[in-house]
């Protein structure tokens, strides 16, 4: 529920960040290398800040997990519009689209295998964020919370255990987008065949 929540609003305010930093030199020289430079922070850095401010560790983890998904939406938002072929732009203007459906019909549908690959990046950080939150925070749920009373107790075995659980539902989440990534390139023409 973590994850699941915490990446969402990421992706939402992240997507937000990196559309206004398309649509605007002045955003991106302004917000972009601030972005860069959250996403160069681990994410975890700010949970004694949560702390403080939320007071109870699950907001605390709520947070870093959201921090950690939105730079890597923001950037990948911003740089998959941007990467859109002038020759789309051209044809679709030439075509008739304007404005609006310009956007809609030409540069976002050009722009959706970036964004997939940013969004592939976002749940990655922020998984990583919620594992390092529940692993330090004192709430008493999550996987990362399993590491550590398995580590208080010397378990070895367990911890092995859930470091096992943890990297199943990586590889399970990297293949759904693996799955995902060569339906939108197969849709486009975009696969090379074997």
């Amino acid at each position: 529920v973590r994850l699941v929540v915490g990446l969402s609003v990421g992706i939402v305010v992240g997507t937000v960040i990196g559309l206004a930093m398309a649509a605007s030199a002045l955003v991106q020289r302004s917000i972009g290398s601030l972005m860069a430079g959250l996403q160069a922070l681990p994410s975890i850095a700010w949970l004694p800040l949560a702390i403080l401010w939320f007071g109870l560790p699950e907001k605390a983890i709520l947070f870093v997990v959201i921090i950690a998904a939105i730079p890597a939406m923001a950037i990948a938002s911003a740089s998959s519009i941007r990467l859109v072929p002038p020759l789309f732009v051209r044809a679709g203007r030439t075509l008739g689209a304007r404005n609006w459906v310009l956007q809609r019909r030409v540069v976002f549908p050009a722009a959706i295998p970036g964004y997939v690959a940013g969004l592939q990046s976002a749940w990655a950080l922020a998984w990583r964020a919620l594992m390092a939150g529940e692993l330090i925070s004192t709430g008493g749920k999550g996987l990362g919370h399993l590491l550590d009373a398995n580590r208080q107790v010397f378990l070895v075995s367990r911890i092995f255990a859930v470091m096992l659980m943890i990297i199943i539902v990586g590889m399970l989440v990297e293949a759904l987008f693996g799955i995902l990534d060569r339906r939108i390139r197969s849709k486009r023409g975009l696969l090379v065949p074997a």
